[in-house]
């Protein structure tokens, strides 16, 4: 069984190369997305690249948001296992490149996850830090999500999380997130694909930190029911938000293509 880390990356020139160097013995391979950073990035992670063969590296060109960083990911990853580097027993690690959540919880993290025999496991961050605003979002969204999949969820948002490559592979035909929706997307999706999902284990960020506004709130919250309906009538459209929400939630819109 190998493990994965799939790191996103955007403008993190300060706290990459520090971050790098605590995740590369944590994994026997790392994947990193930089998502078209404009700083120096780029250059830290071709260095780290070049001296770690147990790294790749995609490079977008222009940055097209975390949710389309994590969805080249988890192609290439799926396209790797169908070429025999990864199997389906494999385990994903994802995390952020910022620091915010402590890489050294991912030893007791995958401990966890293998004892409990899990698909997914999310992780559950202390909020003491987080001012009032924020900690009511992520409770509107995590019982949000928890009503639509009937499963209880504590932090639908939290970035870290642990996942096979065998769940991956079920949950990435559902996978439509754009902007900050992947993690309430992945955790609905996971349920209710009948997945063996944690959202229990602790994370205490080491920071605050949140790059997204009550408008990013929104439409989290709308393609959140937008992917009950789709999960539910068993469609894996790829139709945006903005569409869905023009249109109205009837069984053509949500069955209709991405144009």
């Amino acid at each position: 069984m190998k493990t994965i880390i799939l790191l996103p990356v955007y403008n993190e020139e300060a706290t990459l190369e520090a971050e790098l160097g605590r995740l590369k013995d944590l994994a026997d391979f790392i994947l990193i997305i930089n998502d078209g950073s404009a700083d120096k990035s780029g250059e830290i992670l071709g260095r780290f690249c070049r001296d770690n063969p147990s790294c790749a590296l995609i490079s977008h060109s222009t940055n097209q948001g975390k949710s389309k960083a994590l969805s080249n990911g988890f192609s290439r990853i799926l396209e790797k296992t169908n070429e025999g580097l990864f199997s389906y027993d494999d385990i994903i690690i994802i995390t952020d490149a910022d620091g915010q959540l402590p890489s050294d919880v991912i030893p007791e993290a995958m401990e966890y996850f293998l004892r409990k025999k899990l698909d997914m496991l999310i992780g559950a961050r202390d909020f003491n830090q987080y001012p009032f605003v924020k900690k009511l979002g992520n409770l509107i969204l995590s019982t949000a999500a928890s009503i639509l999949s009937g499963f209880s969820f504590r932090d639908t948002q939290c970035g870290f999380r642990i996942l096979t490559v065998e769940a991956l592979e079920r949950i990435l035909p559902f996978y439509t997130a754009r902007g900050y929706a992947c993690e309430q997307q992945l955790s609905q999706i996971a349920v209710l694909s009948g997945l063996n999902v944690d959202n229990s284990f602790p994370v205490k960020p080491v920071y605050y930190r949140s790059n997204s506004t009550f408008r990013d709130a929104f439409y989290i919250a709308a393609d959140s029911l937008i992917t009950f309906f789709r999960m539910k009538s068993g469609k894996n459209s790829h139709l945006p938000v903005r569409k869905v929400l023009k249109h109205g939630l009837s069984n053509s819109a949500l069955s209709a293509d991405d144009k």
